[in-house]
Parts: structure tokens; sequence; C-alpha cells
């Protein structure tokens, strides 16, 4: 689990699915 600066915490399924994005480029 990520924390971003507002204190967010990102579920490491959406960072899945933002890298997957970014690779698809």
């Amino acid at each position: 689990m990520f924390t971003t600066r507002n204190g967010k915490r990102i579920e490491s399924k959406v960072l899945v699915s933002l890298l997957i994005k970014s690779t698809k480029y």
C-alpha cells in the first residue's frame, strides 16, 4: 500500500492498472 501526498491509500490493483496503461503506449 502506497500513500499519496494527501494521505490517501492507493490499492496495489490501481497501481498495476496504471502501470499496464503506461506500458500500452
